[in-house]
């Protein structure tokens, strides 16, 4: 006899708690750890730091948003699809910090099937593939307090980049039109 079987997928992600580099190139460290994202809650950041030091509060029962870790360059994070999920973070071994996600459980009755999608994208920050895996998931890329420039100034780039086609050029041409803009 076969009987009602539960499941509840989950999704995560690991790294050390070490940086990514030494400094920035402002001269701070780069942001480093796990970050969640949700219609209602915003863009949140959760430090590896936080994640020892005190409770970490995410969203839970939502029905969107994505997470994903964070590195200088690079960025490793999970689109989990549609239906209800907890978000989680925790230290799981020495300096090794784990973020994810919990889906609602779903009973699967004797003869049926049930299937779950999920989509995991691994590599550099760049802006149109970013956004191409998830709207709103650019935000990855910490521009800081100058989001508000630099994130029009890589459009623009972007754009001069897809007309000439070589990047040399391409800065050149931003450089002189930022030149003309002062």
């Amino acid at each position: 006899s076969y009987n009602v079987v539960s499941v509840a997928p989950y999704y995560q992600l690991s790294r050390d708690g070490q940086p990514a580099d030494i400094k920035g190139s402002s001269g701070s460290a780069a942001f480093v750890g796990p970050v969640f994202y949700t219609e209602e809650g915003g863009f949140k950041k959760v430090t590896f730091r936080d994640i020892e030091t005190r409770p970490v509060h995410l969203p839970e029962s939502v029905s969107d948003g994505w997470f994903a870790i964070v590195q200088r360059f690079f960025v490793s994070g999970w689109d989990v699809g549609t239906g209800s999920r907890d978000y989680y973070v925790r230290k799981t071994g020495q300096d090794i910090f784990t973020a994810g996600a919990l889906k609602s459980t779903t009973e699967i009755a004797p003869g049926s099937a049930w299937k779950t999608e999920a989509r995991l994208y691994v590599g550099p920050q760049i802006h149109n593939q970013l956004n191409e895996f998830i709207p709103g998931f650019d935000r990855v890329a910490d521009y800081g307090w100058l989001r508000v420039i630099c994130t029009p100034l890589f459009i623009l780039l972007q754009g001069i980049h897809s007309v000439l086609g070589n990047w040399g050029w391409t800065i050149l041409v931003l450089t002189f039109l930022v030149r003309m803009a002062f």
